[in-house]
């Protein structure tokens, strides 16, 4: 992990990052409106499966020139509800990347179907068991960023566009807990509904991640570095939180094959 990344790690649980924030929106926000909206300087690959579905993986592989996981996630969420079209674009434009991998593009695949340049481009999806994913997100979110002084991921993205409080999950009863199970299998499932909106979409499978690398640096014109690959893992103290549902996974299956995914797996 880059010492760029370990800073950032210790500021987000200090009240230092609400001023990190408020700086880098106001600086942001006049040289990406200064970026072209008409055409993408480069044709991005954009993975459009949630958080929690090894796309942070994805990304380790390559140069952090060219792919990240966590690119403008603050300022994006703030303003992709306004003038998608056009930010989208300029994004894109001020980033220059060939790879992005940050997990709440799973929430703007209809914007991206009726975008006229967006709808062209190649996304990743990578499909992981919907109890194994709801397990793994619960874990992570409500545990592992606790200590977080302000969760801009939680307020914009889990409770904004996903209607979700999923950091404070423990604070819930067992009722409200289970109306939030509820939500995020309706959400999982809807994603990858509309993922087929998309024409040039590749999909993979969580336990198969390793066989993306091939397409991925055929489109990007880039090579995987397997030696920098970083998998996020969650210590043991935190994963008190347990799901098991066969019967879910078992509909999950039938709803990928009904779709025609399973017969475009990358293997």
């Amino acid at each position: 992990m880059s010492i760029k990344k370990r800073l950032k790690i210790i500021v987000i649980k200090t009240p230092l990052i609400k001023v990190v924030h408020a700086y880098q929106l106001k600086k942001l926000k006049g040289l990406i409106q200064k970026e072209n909206s008409n055409s993408l300087i480069t044709k991005p690959v954009i993975a459009i499966s949630p958080y929690k579905t090894g796309t942070s993986y994805i990304e380790s592989c390559y140069d952090d020139q060219i792919a990240s996981n966590d690119a403008l996630q603050h300022r994006t969420l703030k303003q992709g509800n306004k003038n998608f079209e056009f930010f989208f674009v300029q994004r894109f434009n001020f980033l220059k990347l060939k790879l992005d991998c940050t997990g709440f593009w799973c929430s703007y695949i209809k914007e991206l179907a009726n975008h006229e340049i967006a709808k062209d481009l190649n996304y990743i999806f990578v499909i992981r068991k919907p109890s194994d994913w709801i397990k793994s997100t619960i874990n992570y979110f409500s545990f592992e960023n606790k200590n977080h002084y302000f969760n801009f991921i939680n307020e914009y993205f889990w409770k904004d566009r996903i209607g979700i409080d999923i950091i404070n999950f423990h604070s819930f009863n067992k009722e409200q807990q289970n109306k939030m199970i509820e939500d995020l299998i309706a959400f999982y499932f809807e994603t990858i509904k509309n993922s087929t909106l998309l024409k040039n979409v590749h999909y993979v499978r969580l336990e198969n991640i390793d066989a993306i690398f091939p397409v991925i640096d055929n489109l990007i014109n880039e090579k995987f570095n397997m030696s920098s690959a970083f998998k996020r893992k969650t210590a043991l103290k935190y994963k008190t939180f347990n799901y098991q549902n066969s019967k879910l996974d078992a509909d999950y299956e039938v709803l990928i094959k009904d779709l025609g995914i399973l017969e475009k797996l990358t293997d």
